[in-house]
């Protein structure tokens, strides 16, 4: 049965300074939910508050409406896996993942039951008997998981499970990870700080940024409608330049060159930090040209073949260095090579604008 969780007004202080606020946060039921940010923006602090691990300084935590703030760690029954794993090295698969179901004093025969369940859910079964320590890093993994299955936690909690894994094994146990998740309709919570992982796992994730959530929203919708600067920058790859809102369908570059904009709050002659992501990036040569709303000319400096793409940098006249990546599809795609004229071109609403807290680029770009 999954659960829904609820953090109202939460907020944590350490020795008086604040390091989380969270004014609401809701948690779907059977929702495979991420926490995603870099060191230090709370999202492990967001994880150990969840499972009691450690005291909110204000608010309430509440799973299915009810308030487990000030309920003990062992009575919140939710389960945590880390990346650490935290198996008991001298015991067997079987012993590690019966342990949580004994502490609870269950019946040996209901045991029993439960943790065959659980060796053939995480296809451990033919390991039972092994000792858990002599187990590859992902089958430890698993182990992980099974021991807190077994007592069928309201919430699982997982904190960078998978970080210590090679990235093969990462990204084959991610699928299994999620499949499993899907199968038993679990709510997870699950914090990294690996955005492609966020991103292939999550039905939605937080963005958390110096102990605040900046954005929360679906996979796809974080990468393509950012709402601040961070964001942008934090999810995939970007551009990310300088300019002035010259009107309000323009935009001015340091040295006057103006290029076609989105639609925006900011006045003309605000300073703007503007990102634009390297695949929305065409590249053509000046004969044939790009068909994005935008053309503009440049040399290629770089260029690096990374199998199904080739990332470029391109210096851009009037702009500045751009990176492009170009995906090898069918025939008819721009292959070029450092010292390489080249025409530029983007679709004016894959420009996403943010107000620069540098202020004015350039005292001689004034208003219109």
């Amino acid at each position: 049965m999954s659960h829904k969780l609820s953090l109202r007004e939460v907020t944590k202080d350490y020795h008086g300074v604040r390091v989380l606020s969270v004014p609401e946060l809701d948690v779907r039921e059977g929702e495979f939910f991420s926490l995603l940010g870099p060191s230090g923006s709370g999202k492990t602090t967001t994880l150990k508050l969840i499972a009691g691990f450690e005291a909110l300084t204000t608010g309430s935590i509440e799973i299915d409406g009810r308030d487990v703030a000030p309920v003990p760690v062992e009575k919140r029954n939710i389960g945590v896996v880390f990346q650490n794993y935290a198996l008991f090295p001298h015991m067997t698969v079987a012993q590690n993942i019966a342990f949580p179901l004994e502490t609870r004093r269950v019946p040996r025969p209901e045991i029993a039951r439960r943790v065959a369940e659980v060796l053939e859910l995480v296809d451990l079964a033919p390991h039972r008997d092994k000792n858990a320590a002599l187990l590859s890093g992902g089958q430890q993994q698993r182990v992980a998981i099974g021991r807190t299955l077994v007592f069928e936690p309201s919430l699982l909690l997982m904190d960078e499970p998978l970080g210590a894994l090679d990235r093969k094994l990462r990204q084959r146990l991610q699928e299994e990870l999620r499949a499993l998740q899907r199968k038993l309709g679990i709510t997870v919570v699950y914090v990294t700080h690996d955005q492609d992982e966020a991103m292939s796992m999550s039905d939605r994730i937080a963005i958390m940024n110096h102990g605040v959530v900046e954005q929360l929203g679906a996979p796809r919708g974080l990468y393509d409608r950012p709402e601040t600067l961070f964001v942008s920058n934090f999810l995939g790859d970007n551009n990310t330049l300088r300019a002035q809102r010259s009107s309000a369908s323009s935009l001015r570059f340091s040295d006057g060159i103006e290029v076609p904009a989105p639609e925006s709050a900011h006045p003309a002659g605000a300073a703007l930090s503007v990102t634009l992501r390297p695949e929305r990036v065409a590249l053509a040569s000046p004969v044939s040209g790009p068909q994005g709303a935008s053309r503009l000319r440049g040399t290629v400096t770089d260029a690096v073949a990374l199998g199904a793409i080739t990332s470029y940098s391109v210096r851009v006249d009037g702009i500045g260095d751009l990176k492009a990546s170009v995906q090898h599809s069918g025939g008819d795609y721009f292959i070029g090579a450092p010292g390489d004229e080249v025409l530029v071109g983007w679709d004016v609403e894959d420009l996403h604008l943010f107000a620069d807290s540098g202020g004015v680029l350039d005292a001689g770009l004034g208003d219109d």
